[in-house]
């Protein structure tokens, strides 16, 4: 997308949206897979797509989620660090890859698409509306998607989830408020998942620092191990992409509750990215994970 070469970045040492786009493009020109457009965003006047790229093999899947939130560059960057690999994996194991789904926010360094901070949680990949209330299971957590990007987000996962089931999903995260990061496991075990448990030793051996204990800084949440689960010491339920890959039921338009393929393994890295950590620490912290999503598959 040459349009895409006029439009600034935050200068902090990311990538630029160009470069970004073009690296990605790899998986196609280089190992045969395809892309498909999720939804657009308008940055400076130019129609922006957020893609997701499929592997040449299909089957149950690998997925990898980045660049949610946009004062969150190590994600996206990582990726596109490492896309040969990621392209030559995808020739053997099926895989799901969204590198960049806030690609406004990467661009202005803004945590949402189109505000810089806000209380209310209006993240594109927003799945309340799919996910059943904690204290009455038969209501969704909100009735309809919170936007329209949302909505649009989430019938493109539900038709991908048909054709790539997943079996292992990670969504990758830092945090700027954060000294120590740490690890949730919101699949089926929990904080027993060995997926979860082998993630917090690659963030260990490359020096990235973790809380191994005591609460989140979110209200409830407890860390044990560098794993984060709820105070009865079960999945953390929340309402996000995360959780909902790994439920296996999901309410539809009419609000029936229907069933849907699953995560068996459904992680979230968190890494600190506060004062002292610089973008090329960030970005190997994230590449722990990416550099070694072959031995993550063979393990779950």
């Amino acid at each position: 997308m040459e349009e895409l070469k006029n439009i600034p970045i935050y200068k902090d040492g990311r990538a630029t949206l160009y470069d970004l786009y073009e690296g990605f493009e790899d998986l196609m020109r280089k190992f045969g897979w395809e892309k498909e457009i999720i939804y657009k965003i308008k940055i400076e006047g130019v129609e922006v797509p957020v893609y997701s790229f499929l592997s040449p093999v299909q089957g149950k899947s690998f997925w990898l989620l980045t660049g949610i939130h946009g004062e969150e560059p190590s994600g996206p960057n990582a990726v596109y660090r490492n896309i040969n690999s990621i392209g030559e994996l995808g020739r053997t194991i099926p895989m799901v890859i969204m590198p960049l789904l806030n690609p406004a926010g990467y661009y202005r360094n803004w945590r949402f698409h189109d505000v810089e901070r806000s209380i209310e949680r209006l993240n594109v990949t927003d799945c309340r509306h799919l996910i059943a209330r904690t204290d009455d299971p038969t209501k969704p957590i909100l009735d309809k998607p919170i936007h329209e990007i949302a909505d649009t987000f989430t019938k493109y996962v539900l038709d991908l989830l048909k054709r790539y089931p997943p079996l292992v999903y990670f969504d990758l995260h830092e945090d700027e408020l954060l000294t120590g990061g740490y690890v949730y496991s919101q699949g089926e075990l929990e904080g027993n998942d060995p997926v979860a448990q082998k993630t917090v030793e690659l963030l260990v051996s490359e020096k990235m620092p973790l809380k191994m204990s005591g609460p989140t800084r979110f209200a409830g949440e407890i860390i044990t191990d560098g794993l984060v689960t709820d105070p009865d010491g079960k999945r953390v339920r929340d309402g996000s992409i995360d959780e909902f890959i790994a439920n296996e039921t999901y309410f539809d338009e009419d609000r029936n509750i229907v069933g849907k393929p699953f995560a068996r393994t459904s992680i979230v890295t968190e890494t600190p990215a506060g004062e002292g950590f610089s973008l090329e620490d960030r970005i190997r912290a994230q590449e722990a994970i990416v550099k070694h999503l072959s031995e993550l598959w063979k393990m779950a």
